[in-house]
């Protein structure tokens, strides 16, 4: 028999080794709708540490006597936070009109209990889920000495006690059994605090609809209809006041800073705005949990949080009073579907406000780049070089630029992907030979007097014999240059692809990390996710363009969550920005669903390799 077999045979609570039955703290205290754990009852009564590692090696069961003592008290409790939350309830909803008489006065003898309906202690047997072979008592469970008929002894009781027979006689006659002696001064703070309550109430008496009918009809009928108008202004007056309450709430809404948050946790649970708060949410009719939290709070606030405070964000389940409300209304939902529902919505949240950060970064810098391009524009003049000074205009002809050889097919702005012919290509079209030929092809003059089609030129005869075409200022549609531009543009856009498609598939460590820096940069990460736009395709899977992005023996080191000592793979720029755009099509689910796909499946083939590598080298 080892040393924890011993202290487990031992009851938790009194240390009792002889019973024959114990029980597990695990079981269930039941009543009525109310369940606790025994460990949780104790915990919420005694301070009972059960929860800790190091309480594990204590004793975990209680005996059949001290279960009974719990039995008794766990009911009273339940008996008594009961009654408490009527009488609570009735205080929200009774009116109350100040009156100089109250319906029932304090007396002090109907406290005394009845020696022969209180001798021994009946109450409602618990469910035990832990023991089914728990007799049922009909002995008082509680006391260690024989039954006697005693009564509970108020205040006066004790002084004429102490007054006749001393302190020392007093002191035989009360029990010896602390939980006597504790229900006895709990009996005792009851009847204080019904004092306390019938003080605080002398003024005031409670009247319901039925009673102020009864009082009606005693009047004749001009007291009568002065009464009926003093009912009616305070009932105008309660709905005054419901509906200032109502305007209150509905400005607190939608909360943008954490300490709105704050102050509106404090309403609810301090100064009893609850109920308003669930009235308003319920007359609002909304159809979801993510719609409800969505017109309570914003994006901005929400991004602070996630739901269990993890990666150096706060706890959304602070909250407490906030979600218990939004509970209250959803009431039909179960808990756990209630904070999955509530976990979908946070993620949601960092989605939108990710994606709103993003289209912002990129509206300035596109805002950036038409300004600059805006300016270029202005500065941008043509002469050829032959023209070196402005010549004296003699004679003029009008030009017109050929449409059909002015247009430009979607073939002549395709580049192949290979590194030579990228590298020709730059060359050529940047060379002045090509240039000049270009614009040889693409002008040709016609007679005076006809129409230019797409823009108007002057054809210019200098002094010297000459010839030059000097462009005048463009009106609509797109010149030489601009198609020159396009085509530039076009070329080095191919270019970049080619040297992002360099960096991937992505091999090492070192090499990732160096790729999260740069997509920091929004140029980059613009960069990465049209690459991405290109490997996804029209009918591209998430699982293709991630086997095409990272090697199987780099993903071995990673898991979707980062547990078991691993990294964590969603938490990457690389996935959580670019790739999650390119696919944004899909529902961040869906997303998620098939990147731990692709994980699964990486660990699987990078485990089968290994495996048929060590076959091998044993065939070998």
């Amino acid at each position: 028999m080892t040393s924890r077999n011993i202290v487990q045979q031992r009851c938790r609570t009194c240390l009792d080794t002889t019973d024959v039955n114990f029980h597990s703290l695990d079981g269930k205290l039941v009543k009525d709708n109310q369940k606790k754990t025994l460990a949780s009852f104790l915990w919420d009564t005694c301070k009972l540490e059960n929860h800790s590692e190091a309480a594990k090696f204590l004793p975990q069961k209680i005996c059949g006597n001290c279960l009974r003592k719990l039995k008794i008290t766990f009911s009273f409790v339940m008996q008594v936070e009961e009654v408490n939350r009527k009488m609570m309830a009735n205080l929200r909803t009774v009116k109350i009109i100040g009156k100089e008489s109250i319906p029932e006065k304090y007396v002090e003898e109907t406290n005394e209990m009845d020696a022969d309906n209180h001798s021994f202690c009946r109450y409602s047997e618990c469910f035990i889920d832990c023991n089914n072979s728990l007799p049922q008592l009909d002995e008082d469970p509680i006391a260690t000495s024989t039954t006697t008929n005693k009564k509970i002894k108020t205040d006066r009781h004790l002084k004429s006690a102490q007054s006749s027979y001393g302190q020392r006689q007093n002191e035989e006659e009360e029990c010896k059994n602390e939980c006597h002696k504790e229900m006895k001064t709990m009996l005792q703070d009851l009847v204080s605090m019904q004092k306390q309550m019938n003080d605080r109430f002398k003024d005031v008496g409670i009247h319901t609809d039925k009673n102020i009918l009864n009082q009606m009809s005693k009047f004749t009928q001009p007291n009568a209809d002065i009464e009926e108008n003093t009912v009616l202004q305070l009932a105008n007056q309660d709905n005054y006041e419901e509906i200032d309450r109502f305007e209150t709430v509905k400005s607190w809404f939608p909360i943008s800073t954490v300490e709105q948050a704050l102050e509106l946790e404090d309403n609810i649970k301090n100064h009893n705005y609850g109920g308003d708060f669930i009235a308003y949410l319920k007359w609002n009719e909304y159809n979801s949990v993510d719609h409800l939290l969505r017109s309570i709070f914003k994006d901005e606030l929400i991004n602070q949080y996630n739901l269990d405070g993890r990666s150096g964000k706060m706890s959304f389940i602070t909250f407490k009073s906030i979600l218990k409300c939004v509970q209250c209304v959803f009431s039909a939902i179960p808990e756990k579907k209630f904070l999955y529902l509530v976990r979908k919505y946070i993620i949601l949240c960092h989605g939108r406000h990710k994606y709103k950060k993003y289209n912002l970064k990129k509206k300035t810098t596109f805002e950036k780049v038409m300004n600059h391009h805006d300016t270029d524009l202005e500065n941008f003049t043509y002469e050829s070089s032959e023209c070196v000074e402005s010549p004296v205009i003699e004679n003029a002809e009008e030009i017109e630029i050929d449409i059909e050889s002015e247009q430009l097919t979607s073939e002549s702005f395709e580049v192949s992907n290979s590194p030579g012919n990228l590298y020709n290509e730059i060359k050529r079209v940047h060379s002045p030979l090509n240039f000049e030929e270009h614009a040889r092809k693409r002008t040709r003059f016609s007679g005076r007097g006809e129409k230019l089609k797409r823009h108007k030129g002057r054809f210019i005869a200098g002094n010297d014999g000459a010839e030059s075409y000097v462009k005048q200022p463009k009106k609509s549609g797109r010149t030489s240059s601009s198609h020159q531009q396009q085509r530039m543009e076009s070329v080095d856009k191919e270019y970049k692809m080619f040297e992002i498609s360099k960096m991937f598939p992505i091999q090492s460590q070192d090499q990732l990390l160096e790729i999260e820096q740069n997509i920091m940069d929004t140029d980059c990460a613009d960069e990465i996710y049209e690459y991405l736009n290109r490997l996804k395709g029209k009918n591209g899977n998430i699982d293709y363009v991630l086997r095409k992005i990272f090697s199987d023996d780099l993903i071995a080191n990673y898991n979707l969550e980062g547990l078991q000592g691993k990294h964590c793979f969603r938490d990457l720029n690389l996935i959580s920005d670019c790739l999650f755009k390119a696919f944004s099509e899909i529902t961040n689910m869906e997303f998620m669903k098939e990147v731990r796909r692709y994980v699964t499946m990486s660990h699987y083939r990078t485990k089968n390799k290994r495996t048929k590598a060590t076959r091998k080298g044993m065939s070998t």
